[in-house]
C-alpha cells in the first residue's frame, strides 16, 4: 500500500529526472492517489508522453463542530468514497497545539473519523487553529 507521500513523491521523482514517454500504474488497492503538487506532477508525466493510471485524490474531512474551547475533544469525519478499505494519514500544521498532532484513519467502506483535542493552554493565540484537508 502506498500512502500519498509515497504516490507524491514518485510522480515528482520522474518528472524532476526528466523522463518522458513512460508508464506508470499505482492504482493498485489500496493505495492513495496524488493531492496538491502530485496532481501537477502527473499532469506533467502525462504532456510528456506518459500514461499515468492512479486512484481517485477525492476525499473529505468535516469537523463536527467548527469552534471549540480547548481542551474539549474535536471529531473530523472523513468521507473517502474511492477506499474501500484502508488508512488516511494526518497531520495538524500546528503540532503543539493539538493532541495528538498526527495518526492514521481507518477508512471501512468509504468512512472514516480521527479526534484531536486543543491543548487548553489557557494561551489567546493571534490567528484561529484551523483545519486543511
Amino acid at each position: 500500500m502506498l500512502y500519498v507521500t509515497a504516490v507524491n513523491n514518485i510522480l515528482a521523482d520522474l518528472v524532476e529526472a526528466g523522463a518522458s514517454n513512460g508508464t506508470l500504474e499505482i492504482d493498485g488497492t489500496g493505495n492513495a492517489g496524488p493531492t496538491g503538487q502530485g496532481i501537477i506532477d502527473k499532469a506533467t508525466l502525462i504532456s510528456n508522453g506518459w500514461t499515468v493510471s492512479t486512484n481517485s485524490s477525492l476525499y473529505n474531512m468535516t469537523p463536527v463542530a467548527y469552534n471549540i474551547n480547548e481542551g474539549t475533544a474535536l471529531t473530523v469525519d472523513i468521507l473517502a468514497p474511492s477506499i474501500n478499505l484502508g488508512s488516511v494519514y494526518w497531520t495538524v500544521t500546528t503540532p503543539g497545539e493539538f493532541t495528538p498532532s498526527s495518526g492514521t484513519a481507518t477508512i471501512i467502506s468509504g468512512v472514516g473519523s480521527f479526534t484531536v483535542t486543543p491543548t487548553a493552554d489557557e494561551t489567546t493565540e493571534p490567528n484561529p487553529e484551523t483545519f486543511q484537508n
